[in-house]
């Protein structure tokens, strides 16, 4: 696979740009990777202020033979690269730290405009201007490539607090979530962009409900219960609304809401698996943070109790088992105290090793901040394991309010 970096000026029809130089939300596309099909899409481009590209001459063309020719890299190892064998060294500690600290911000970064994003989309479509086809496609796919990259950080980030915009943040939480488990399932990538999909305007009729409400951490009274109840047909009157979205999002949320409803279905057909999903990792992200009427619970917790609604409605336990991977026995972003004393966050999982996870660790066994923090492995084998999980709101567990992913960036 080759690149060739080109300018602005030198961008034609029928090219695929593999990198640009406009942050996501400057980006008319939403993404960073995108096949020009017109001479809008350049001219589109030009107006957001895009000079520097990059295309990817295995999906699209080249530029002309007669245009002055930029820098073409190529992605191949050299033959001798190839043909010379090295003994892999394993990442040292600080280099850890370091890489975690990058990735930490890029996934920072994503949220952030993400959610801002979907803010924006919600509005929209609570003033009834509804959203295109275009746009959700465009935000799946971005962040569909950026989980391929960088899952693990922007995962650990959904056990953060939410301070603003929640509903906008929790329609991303349960979006990661559901296109992670997608990428997990190995569903086709058709079947995971309409999941994500849903997964954006299932909770949309909550726009058109008193704000409190939504975020409210306590059991409802009667009456929050029946208002609470209407968002289900707010938000299907909503989504039916939009003529634009893909007639199998609609479908896919009507079979969530009966889940919603409790009632159940028997069917193991792949509309009711994919509903399954939605219902799982939406009610995770309620006890989590707290929401529609849920009392908040650290991640252990939550993923304890959603294991046991699994087993009493006869779900699909599947799915269950892939969220503990998924997210780690341990659960990803959880703050935590090890048997020698020190505290630290969840930053890796291993599907595979549920039980080693790695630690940032944050406080020494007598209190003290590690500077830098460290990233180790656990290993329960060497007596190296949890001990219990600490609450990041308490002042005790965490006196210097450093044990939460955003303290970290």
């Amino acid at each position: 696979m080759k690149y060739r970096k080109i300018s602005i000026e030198q961008l034609q029809v029928g090219m695929f740009i593999h990198e640009m130089d406009l942050p996501w939300l400057q980006n008319p596309f939403l993404r960073q990777r995108v096949l020009i099909n017109t001479q809008s899409d350049i001219d589109k481009l030009r107006t957001a202020g895009a000079k520097a590209l990059t295309i990817d001459l295995s999906q699209g063309c080249d530029i002309s033979v007669d245009e002055p020719q930029e820098t073409e890299v190529s992605v191949t190892p050299a033959p001798a690269a190839r043909e010379q064998k090295t003994t892999p060294v394993a990442p040292q500690p600080q280099d850890k730290t370091k890489l975690l600290e990058a990735n930490q911000r890029a996934a920072n970064a994503l949220k952030e405009q993400a959610v801002q994003l979907i803010n924006d989309i919600s509005h929209k479509i609570e003033r009834g201007e509804g959203v295109s086809q275009q746009q959700l496609d465009h935000l799946v796919d971005n962040l569909v490539d950026n989980l391929k990259t960088n899952n693990q950080a922007i995962l650990a980030l959904l056990a953060q607090s939410q301070n603003h915009q929640v509903l906008a943040t929790h329609l991303y939480n349960v979006m990661i979530l559901c296109l992670s488990l997608g990428l997990y399932l190995k569903l086709d990538d058709e079947t995971t962009a309409l999941l994500g999909q849903a997964a954006l305007l299932h909770d949309i009729g909550w726009t058109k409900l008193p704000a409190y409400l939504f975020q409210k951490g306590r059991e409802f009274s009667v009456a929050e219960q029946q208002l609470a109840r209407q968002h289900v047909g707010i938000s299907y009157n909503l989504i039916k609304a939009m003529s634009d979205i893909r007639p199998e999002i609609v479908t896919l949320l009507a079979s969530y809401f009966k889940l919603v409803n409790n009632t159940p279905s028997t069917s193991s057909d792949t509309r009711t698996r994919l509903a399954n999903i939605l219902f799982l990792t939406d009610h995770y992200e309620e006890m989590v943070h707290g929401l529609k009427g849920q009392k908040a619970h650290l991640p252990a917790k939550a993923m304890k109790l959603l294991f046991q609604k699994v087993h009493e409605r006869k779900s699909d336990e599947r799915v269950m088992s892939s969220l503990v991977r998924l997210l780690g026995v341990y659960p990803l972003g959880s703050a935590v105290k090890l048997k020698s004393g020190q505290k630290g966050l969840i930053v890796r999982v291993q599907p595979d090793s549920p039980l080693k996870p790695e630690v940032l660790i944050i406080y020494d066994a007598q209190g003290n901040l590690v500077t830098p923090p460290m990233v180790i492995e656990l290993d329960p084998a060497q007596g190296n394991d949890v001990d219990t999980f600490l609450d990041p709101d308490n002042s005790t567990d965490d006196p210097l309010k450093k044990l939460s992913m955003s303290s970290q960036d």
